[in-house]
């Protein structure tokens, strides 16, 4: 993964260099700011947060090409409680990368967090440069020297100085994360989250692709030289539909990290990745806050332009026939491995949405609440096609009548078969769920009666015929 994300950095460097060329301008420039704050010596996965950022560093500035201007600022480094502890290790230069991995080894976390003075500080020395300027803002912590970082980066950006201003939140809150949002959005640039070493090196990946489409490329010399890069384009589709089902899904490499986190995705989505392997966990979503029900789908080797292409399964349901319904599970009908299994939570508005599939064949069963833990088989060997949806049609069912006399549960049993369909018994403090409407299968079946104070179920019901698209009220005339 390390080398991976290394060589997604140097991709994000490398678009400075294909193009054609006539006189010796400016070069482009990146300006690396980093937080030194006391917070850095805080944990990122199973190091230090200055150490991570450290490692970063020493595995992307090497290769930076030299037609890049790069520079090293730090704050917070020198003096604990000042504000104005901020430096320009290593100005803006082509020739300079050993000297910023001498100085990033010895940047040592003490003391305050003045985002928005370092940014304007960096900014005002490019006040007469000419082209536009990255800044890199990587941070652990809130402004604790001005009241307002945002507006800062705002009237920075009006004042012409031309910069674009992009922040990684480094192992951040939410509140944290609000501020650094706001600074970039304000700085014309994006947010990238990280969590640890391998993650930062993914938010630089991200950050490639997104510079490479905006920065405007500067001539240096009379020459073409061929752009390559260690990046690949991972494209993840569904049927538009689907994407109603997920709260996210997650991208994992080959070594069970996380590389990224999509919430709420769209239906079509292109991913700019370090080439290599990764795995896809789907997380579809459930109501009332709960967490989305993960369950991992695909594995894909992302090279060049690849695709994980998703298909799905709806469902039409007739009236009322979803009302017991507890659990709708999912299960590949070849045998394979997956299940996918979304629950009730207080409310079903997620049971019936269309779900995003692999492509294959899938056998749906519905559990409910007291029907003895034993979820029922209501269709089987479904196909499920790429970009396509298939639709399970539910149409036929049962309701029984309330009789008068006790009815404590009720089996509903395929003719010529021992095993019920349907075990269902009442609560202990009332009757729930005996009177619902129940999904059935067409078929012929058999209706017992558990009532109270017999110990043999009592057959009402013998031969009953359930056709498609019938609902059958059933009265038992007891």
């Amino acid at each position: 993964m390390r080398k991976k994300g290394s060589m997604a950095f140097l991709a994000f460097c490398a678009f400075f260099l294909f193009a054609t060329v006539s006189s010796a301008e400016v070069n482009p420039a990146v300006m690396i700011i980093l937080d030194a704050s006391g917070s850095m010596w805080g944990s990122a996965g199973k190091e230090t947060k200055i150490e991570a950022a450290r490692k970063v560093l020493s595995q992307v500035v090497p290769g930076l090409p030299q037609t890049l201007d790069v520079g090293f600022m730090a704050f917070g480094h020198r003096r604990t409680g000042d504000c104005g502890d901020m430096e320009i290790l290593v100005p803006l230069g082509s020739g300079n990368r050993e000297e910023i991995l001498e100085k990033a080894k010895v940047v040592n976390p003490k003391g305050k967090t003045p985002l928005a003075l370092s940014v304007e500080r960096m900014a005002e020395t490019l006040r007469e440069r000419d082209g536009e300027t990255t800044i890199i803002l990587v941070s652990d912590g809130k402004d604790t020297c001005s009241a307002d970082p945002c507006e800062t980066v705002e009237k920075l950006r009006k004042s012409g100085i031309r910069f674009v201003l992009r922040v990684v939140g480094f192992a951040v809150q939410e509140d944290v994360r609000q501020q650094l949002e706001c600074m970039a959005k304000a700085g014309g640039g994006a947010y990238y989250s990280a969590e640890d070493a391998d993650s930062l090196l993914g938010a630089f990946a991200e950050m490639a692709k997104e510079i490479d489409e905006t920065i405007e490329l500067v001539p240096a010399e009379t020459k073409r030289v061929e752009k390559k890069s260690a990046l690949a384009k991972l494209r993840i589709a569904m049927p538009e539909n689907a994407s109603r089902s997920l709260g996210q899904y997650v991208i994992l490499g080959n070594d069970g990290k996380t590389v990224k986190t999509v919430e709420n995705p769209k239906a079509d989505m292109v991913h700019t990745l370090p080439s290599g392997e990764y795995r896809i966990v789907m997380g579809y979503a459930n109501p009332n806050y709960q967490p989305p029900t993960e369950v991992e789908t695909f594995s894909v080797k992302a090279e060049g332009e690849s695709s994980v292409l998703f298909g799905a399964l709806g469902f039409a349901l007739g009236e009322h026939l979803g009302e017991a319904v507890s659990e709708v599970i999912i299960r590949d009908g070849d045998g394979g491995s997956f299940s996918l299994t979304n629950k009730y939570h207080g409310n079903g508005s997620y049971l019936f949405t269309p779900k995003p599939l692999p492509a294959g064949v899938y056998d749906v069963l519905f559990a409910f609440s007291r029907n003895e833990d034993k979820p029922v088989l209501l269709a089987e060997g479904i196909l499920v096609e790429a970009l396509k949806e298939s639709v399970l049609q539910i149409s036929s069912g049962i309701l029984i009548q309330e009789p008068r006399e006790s009815v404590e549960g009720w089996d509903l049993v395929p003719v010529g078969k021992e095993v019920p369909l349907y075990q269902i018994r009442r609560r202990w403090d009332n009757d729930e769920p005996l009177w619902r409407h129940f999904p059935v299968p067409p078929g012929t079946y058999d209706l017992f009666f558990h009532v109270k104070g017999m110990e043999m179920p009592l057959p009402v019901g013998e031969g009953m015929e359930i056709l498609a698209g019938e609902l059958v009220a059933f009265d038992s005339g007891m």
